[in-house]
């Protein structure tokens, strides 16, 4: 009896593989500063120049390697959805305290709003690029 068995996964990659040829056209020419795979996995901060069509290519990719070519601390992820400052602030700056490394912050706000906030605050540097849009409107696309 012969059975058809799937070919062989292809060997494990050590390092990431370059990504120009699996973005689209128009991505590969508008790309800033990142050179690799790695820059678009693991990104220095939240604020970045890359398109929709971008993020969502990054966010849909699934690893298909083992091991991570940086160190790997396993996070949770808090998104605060606020039109201004935000609420409640104090009370998370103390629910975050004492677990430095185990969360990522990120901060989207309206794009018409220019508050600072402390020096020490876990929320510095967190905000995300905002674009305007309008609510009950499919189209979210400026």
């Amino acid at each position: 009896m012969i059975q058809d068995f799937p070919p062989p996964d292809s060997p494990i990659q050590d390092s990431f593989p370059d990504i120009e040829d699996s973005l689209p056209r128009d991505d590969q020419q508008k790309k800033v500063g990142r050179t690799g795979l790695r820059d678009y996995v693991k990104p220095p901060n939240p604020m970045h120049d890359m398109e929709d069509e971008e993020l969502l290519w990054r966010a849909s990719m699934v690893p298909k390697i083992q091991t991570f070519p940086f160190k790997y601390t396993p996070k949770i992820a808090f998104m605060y959805l606020t039109r201004g400052y935000l609420p409640l602030a104090p009370l998370w700056e103390k629910f975050f305290e004492g677990n430095e490394g185990l969360y990522s912050i990120y901060v989207h706000a309206l794009p018409s709003f220019n508050g600072t906030v402390s020096e020490e605050s876990v929320f510095r540097g967190r905000r995300i690029p905002s674009k305007v849009s309008t609510l009950s409107n499919s189209n979210m696309h400026v």
